[in-house]
This record gives structure tokens, sequence and C-alpha cells, in this order.
């Protein structure tokens, strides 16, 4: 692969990944949660990503990362195209699915239901 690139629908991306920072901190024994996506064009393996979460315990930070970076790449209108080397793309649609993602739940931390 050459290079990843990412997209977005800026003003709906902003409310999206709020929407996903209130449902994480809903349902997670978090105290905090920050979410960032970059767009542009990136080198494979560049960081895009940046996820932030206060908690309490080490193991509910952890759950409550992967279940919002697994949200947020389901809802968050956020595109990625593969670009391949020697030519050809392809674009990248809902590849996580939440409940995979966090298969198990914290000892003493389960989740909370909204």
């Amino acid at each position: 692969m050459a290079r990843l690139e990412y997209e977005a629908f800026g003003a709906m991306a902003l409310a999206k990944l709020s929407e996903v920072r209130r449902e994480t901190l809903r349902a997670f024994p978090a105290r905090e949660l920050i979410l960032h996506h970059r767009v542009g064009n990136f080198r494979v393996g560049e960081n895009v990503v940046m996820c932030v979460v206060s908690a309490p315990h080490r193991e509910a930070a952890v759950d409550a990362a992967r279940f919002a970076i697994a949200r947020m790449k389901q809802t968050v209108p956020i595109w990625k195209k593969e670009v391949f080397r020697g030519g050809g793309e392809r674009w990248v649609v809902g590849e996580m699915e939440v409940e995979g993602v966090v298969k198990r739940e914290s000892k003493g931390h389960a989740r909370r239901r909204a």
C-alpha cells in the first residue's frame, strides 16, 4: 500500500465525535474522554487517531477507549481510502463492530447500561 487518505464531512464529524464521547461516558466508568481523527494524506502506519481516557482504573479506561474507537469508526462520517503502489485504490467502510471489539467487561468495572 502506498498511502491512506482520510476525508470527512467536518461539521457532522465533530457532532458525531461529541455523540460518541457522551455515549462512552454514559456506558463506562470513565471520567473524561477526548477523541480526535486527522484527515488528509498519510503514510501507512502514521498516527491518525487519538483517544485519551481518564478513569479510576486502567481496565475501565482501556475498555472505554476500545468502545469509543469502534463507535467512531461505525458512526462518524470519516472515510478512508487505501491507495496501492502500482495503481488502484479502494474505500474502506464500516470496518469495526463494537461488540466484537469490546468482548469482555473489566473485572469489577462492568459496562454501565445507558
